[in-house]
């Protein structure tokens, strides 16, 4: 359903996300997120300096009760560039979960780009 990955010589995160999540996944998730966040933070970097790249290109619409619980979760202040689904229902679902410190994009090159151009 996700997979969390840290760079280790840098402040980011790439986060994928896949399918259809039950309202057991976000817990997990959120729990495997801040521990990637706080892993960063101990190697020396603020949770302002955290970036995370998020691919959700294979992630689905999901229910009510998932996207209320997605949207309660506290995002710690990190900068995100999320690589999205071509499908506008998944994809403008996404950005009304996303926070403020999130942006969209259409390839990796861009999202990537955003992330290395941004200043925390």
């Amino acid at each position: 359903m996700f997979d969390i990955k840290i760079d280790s010589d840098s402040n980011y995160i790439h986060i994928a996300l896949r399918g259809f999540w039950s309202a057991e996944t976000v817990p997990k998730y959120y729990h495997a997120k801040n521990a990637a966040i706080d892993k960063v933070i101990a190697s020396g970097y603020s949770p302002h300096d955290v970036k995370i790249l998020f691919d959700i290109r294979e992630w689905e619409t999901q229910s009510r009760t998932v996207s209320n619980m997605i949207q309660d979760l506290e995002d710690r202040g990190v900068k995100g560039a999320v690589i999205a689904q071509a499908a506008m229902l998944p994809r403008k679902q996404s950005e009304r979960l996303a926070g403020s410190n999130y942006q969209f994009f259409g390839t990796k090159e861009e999202a990537m780009a955003w992330l290395n151009n941004n200043p925390s």
